[in-house]
C-alpha cells in the first residue's frame, strides 16, 4: 500500500505539472469548407527525435469534391518558421478515399519528426492547410504544443 501511495504521490504532479502535462491546443482558422469538430496529437508533449502525429476530424460541407491537392504544415518557434512539411492531400484522409465528396465526417492524419534539436521545453506553433485540386483552400487549423523537458 506505501508503495502504490508513494507512486501516486510521485505521478500526479508529473502528469499535471510534468513531462505527461497535455499542451496541445488548436483552433480552426479562417472559414473553411470542413468544420473541425476534434484535433490531437501524439505524443502530447512533442519528444525531440520522434514523429508526432496530428489527427484532424470535422464535417466536410455538401459542396466539396476532393480529388487532388496539396496540405501545408509550417512549424514555428519565437515566431520563427522553422520547418515546413507538404504532401498530396489524398494521402492524409485516411477516412475517405479520392475523390472524396461531402456532406461526410472526415478525418485527415498528417505526421512529422519533431527535431532533435528543437529545444526542449520550447513551446511550437504549427499551422496546417490544404487546398484541394483547384487550389480553393478547404481546411486551416492553428496549433500550439510543448516540447517535452
Amino acid at each position: 500500500m506505501k508503495f502504490i501511495t508513494a507512486f501516486l504521490f510521485l505521478l500526479v504532479p508529473s502528469l499535471v505539472f510534468g513531462e505527461f502535462a497535455e499542451s496541445f491546443k488548436w483552433e480552426q482558422c479562417n472559414p473553411t469548407l470542413i468544420n473541425l469538430t476534434q484535433a490531437t496529437m501524439s505524443p502530447d508533449p512533442a519528444i525531440p527525435g520522434k514523429t508526432v502525429t496530428f489527427t484532424a476530424t470535422g464535417n466536410l460541407t455538401a459542396d466539396i469534391l476532393i480529388t487532388g491537392g496539396t496540405w501545408t504544415g509550417i512549424a514555428y518557434l519565437g515566431g520563427v518558421a522553422v520547418e515546413t512539411f507538404s504532401g498530396p492531400v489524398c494521402e492524409i484522409i485516411i477516412s475517405c478515399d479520392c475523390p472524396c465528396q461531402g456532406p461526410k465526417e472526415a478525418t485527415a492524419q498528417i505526421s512529422f519528426p519533431c527535431s532533435l534539436a528543437t529545444p526542449r521545453g520550447a513551446t511550437i506553433v504549427a499551422n496546417m492547410t490544404a487546398v484541394d485540386q483547384t487550389g480553393v483552400q478547404f481546411f486551416c487549423i492553428s496549433t500550439s504544443f510543448r516540447v517535452a523537458e
